[in-house]
């Protein structure tokens, strides 16, 4: 267990394929069944997911996956110019702490 792969919608494909690592596509109903069979496989020690392959459901999932298994999972903040920069701060932060923060910038 020692690759990384890094799961996105199909609009991503060029740029981590050019740096090499291992990239698949998935869509938002498909991610948490996707991400089960990786950490099953036992090939991965790093899985990145594009945030915009996840909704509030999958955060519960993704705890979990945290507590028990021995790799890590990274939640890839979305292009620029998909989402507004506060908004991806402000879901970091609710994340980290467990309460959602109203910052002004």
């Amino acid at each position: 267990m020692s690759d990384i792969v890094i799961i996105t919608p199909s609009d991503a494909y060029c740029g981590f394929r050019l740096a090499g690592i291992t990239h698949l596509h998935s869509s938002s109903n498909q991610i948490m069944e996707l991400l089960e069979k990786l950490i099953k496989s036992n090939s991965f020690s790093l899985i990145g997911i594009d945030e915009r392959l996840l909704d509030e459901s999958c955060e519960e999932n993704l705890n979990t996956i945290e507590d028990n298994w021995e790799g890590t999972v990274v939640v890839l903040p979305p292009p620029a110019d998909q989402l507004p920069q506060e908004d991806y701060i402000a879901r970091l932060v609710r994340r980290a702490i467990g309460y959602h923060v109203r910052l002004q910038l």
